[in-house]
């Protein structure tokens, strides 16, 4: 069996009325074999011998080519947040593939608590709780 090209995968997205673009692999060999209208714009002039593999963004995740790894940025401030602030972070959070949804079910966790405390909008926030959302931000 031969291994599928990009003329065939171009014609079974056709088929299916979609218009593949913007293409990227971790694989310099697949690349050169991407058609360079079909690039993704950052492997568009890039060297595939010698230059570094760049770093793509999409929905709120960048993926290493490179390293084949996803990173998902959160700004979380160093100082110590009421529980506005963390409401306002836990809720900024964007994350289609669920990477951070251990960090988000435990900031919900302590929102709850937090608010089983009644603590206001800005007040200060216990040095207990403040210790575990340290924890959940570093």
């Amino acid at each position: 069996m031969r291994e599928p090209s990009n003329a065939d995968v171009d014609s079974v997205l056709d088929h299916g009325g979609f218009n593949m673009r913007c293409r990227i692999s971790n694989h310099r060999e697949v690349v050169a074999t991407i058609p360079v209208e079909k690039r993704a714009k950052s492997v568009v002039d890039l060297d595939l011998d010698q230059d570094v593999m760049p770093i793509e963004r999409a929905l709120a995740v960048s993926w290493c080519v490179k390293s084949d790894r996803f990173r998902v940025y959160v700004d979380v401030q160093k100082r110590p947040p009421p529980r506005r602030e963390i409401l306002s972070i836990v809720s900024s959070v964007y994350d289609p593939l669920g990477f951070l949804t251990p960090f988000v079910l435990r900031a919900k966790g302590l929102l709850q608590e937090i608010t089983r405390l009644q603590l206001g909008w800005d007040a200060t926030i216990p040095d207990g709780l403040l210790n575990q959302w340290a924890f959940l931000a570093a």
